[in-house]
């Protein structure tokens, strides 16, 4: 089974948490979420990304609406997880999306495809090389009916990779 991850515990980081999923899974390499926006959001003791999936600038409707950022992919790693079931409780815990989490959790964990970009040997992949994997994304509004962000997002990531992004904020 496999995971992407596109924050805090991706590889580059170096905390606690993404050691953990390193020591329980296999990095597959890197890929891109399309039709994706990623989100700053502003945490209690640390910041950190937010997904929102299927981000097409259109609402029920179909009538445009305003839009934060123009881009629409996330960059993140793909891992094969090792155990599966026991590394989705800890994750679950750790994405406060499990069964003891308040409702409704930030995060939902979810099945998507995503496309491999680069392999576990830093080899560009050219072909359209698709993968299920499970992840989380965002659960709760990240703008109002105007267009604005809702508190806890403070912007959206334009470059939709929050390595760059905070490396780029470090610098």
């Amino acid at each position: 089974m496999f995971l992407f991850v596109y924050g805090t515990l991706r590889r580059g980081f170096n905390n606690k948490n993404s050691e953990k999923l390193n020591s329980l899974s296999k990095w597959m390499g890197k890929a891109i979420v399309p039709n994706a926006k990623l989100y700053y959001i502003k945490g209690d003791e640390f910041d950190y990304p937010a997904m929102v999936l299927n981000y097409s600038g259109r609402d029920k409707d179909g009538d445009e609406v305003k839009q934060t950022c123009s881009t629409t992919s996330v960059i993140g790693d793909v891992f094969q997880l090792l155990d599966p079931e026991s590394t989705f409780v800890w994750l679950d815990e750790y994405e406060e999306c499990g069964p003891e989490s308040p409702k409704p959790t930030e995060y939902l964990r979810k099945q998507i495809k995503v496309k491999l970009v680069e392999d576990e040997n830093g080899i560009k992949i050219d072909e359209n090389c698709w993968i299920n994997v499970n992840t989380y994304i965002w659960n709760w509004p990240v703008e109002n009916e105007n267009g604005d962000l809702i508190e806890p997002v403070v912007e959206c990531i334009e470059s939709g990779d929050w390595l760059l992004h905070t490396n780029n904020k470090n610098k």
